[in-house]
């Protein structure tokens, strides 16, 4: 008897997807499966569409109270009988043979905790369109995964993995205060600990909405600006609870001093790290709280000084510095086409206040109300 794999699905308005979704986890080539969706009190008719489907391997919840997706998600994962367990968003599909060729991979190696997979991109209509390869990497250490994190952010798609049921009784829960990287601080926290594969095969559809809305998904600039605070606060964990030997592996080659050992000596590198992360972007108080927060500050001073060359007036220089927590502008390929609209929109309000200044018998509130939609 094949070990059995539970599937998560928490879902939430999405009426138009929920269908195909839970079809493409019942349609799977590994049929020893138990499927697990959660209705969080949608407004739309996720849940008629969600009652209607068949099948004895479905167990379907229907939450009294709107709890959100990691909530949810926690819960179902304490009601999972399986060996693996795996989680799929409501409007994403899977491939038929994804959960197949993922167990295989985990019986050849029964030291991993997660298997991921490469990801096609999709849009709100079904479409798919280029991911410049956010999702789609070679497999590497887990040390130098760590470090691609640091580098680049997450790299592994949440509705991509599986993990052994082990894996989340050791590492815990999903952390519920990151809305958007939820996903990313739990493999932080994993690779620490287990090490992952990645499929080198597109095994499924990632839908991200590319028009502006309320999912967790859709390329807005509160979703963005939300990014960056979760992300620098992950990276900053991550870091600064990472064991030596583990701090070592990942970070030595960027190292400030490489004979940096001591536990003083990665204290000050873990610094540096965080004062240089490589993004657009880089809320470095998290990097002064190192110093600010540390009551062996003397220590900390002497040691840079002595084994870094960086001084107490390097510091102070460090903090007087204009940093800048997020692009002033962000600008996605997605809305490519909303800006176009928006620029024909601004330049013919513009004409629109021009005509009116110009014209001898304007009245105020018509360059009021032009002015108005123009900050619209």
């Amino acid at each position: 008897m094949k070990d059995l794999v539970s599937i998560i699905i928490p879902a939430y308005n999405h009426e138009k997807y929920i269908y195909d979704c839970i079809n493409s986890v019942l349609n799977q080539t590994y049929t020893n499966i138990e499927v697990l969706v959660e209705d969080d009190c949608s407004t739309d008719k996720t849940r008629e569409v969600i009652s209607k489907i068949k099948d004895d391997r479905l167990k379907k919840i229907y939450s009294k109270k709107n709890k959100g997706v990691v909530n949810t998600i926690n819960e179902l994962s304490n009601k999972c009988n399986g060996k693996y367990i795996a989680v799929i968003g409501s409007d994403d599909i899977w491939y038929p043979t994804k959960i197949e060729e993922q167990v295989q991979v985990f019986e050849k190696n029964p030291k991993l905790g997660a298997v991921f997979t490469e990801v096609d991109f999709i849009d709100e209509n079904g479409k798919k369109y280029t991911d410049k390869k956010v999702f789609n990497y070679e497999n590497v250490s887990s040390s130098k995964r760590i470090k691609m994190f640091y580098d680049i952010g997450n790299h592994l798609c949440h509705p991509s993995s599986m993990i052994r049921q082990k894996v989340f009784k050791d590492i815990g829960e999903y952390n519920n205060a990151y809305r958007q990287l939820h996903d990313y601080d739990y493999w932080t926290r994993l690779l620490q600990k287990y090490d992952v594969h990645i499929i080198n095969k597109k095994l499924m559809a990632y839908r991200r909405n590319r028009t502006d809305n309320k999912s967790i998904s859709a390329s807005n600039n509160a979703n963005t600006i939300r990014v960056y605070n979760e992300l620098f606060y992950i990276n900053y964990r991550m870091i600064m609870n990472m064991n030596n030997k583990t701090f070592i592996e990942s970070f030595s080659e960027i190292f400030k001093n490489k004979r940096s050992k001591s536990s003083i000596e990665l204290l000050c590198e873990k610094y540096f790290l965080l004062i240089n992360m490589p993004y657009v972007c880089n809320n470095k108080s998290y990097a002064f709280s190192i110093i600010f927060n540390n009551e062996n500050q003397n220590q900390i001073f002497e040691t840079l000084e002595k084994k870094f060359n960086y001084t107490l007036r390097d510091f102070y220089k460090e903090t007087g510095d204009n940093n800048q927590i997020y692009p002033t502008e962000i600008i996605y390929e997605e809305f490519e086409e909303h800006l176009k609209e928006k620029d024909k929109v601004i330049e013919e309000l513009t004409n629109e206040i021009k005509n009116i200044l110009n014209s001898k018998s304007w009245r105020i509130t018509k360059p009021i109300r032009a002015i108005r939609k123009l900050k619209k």
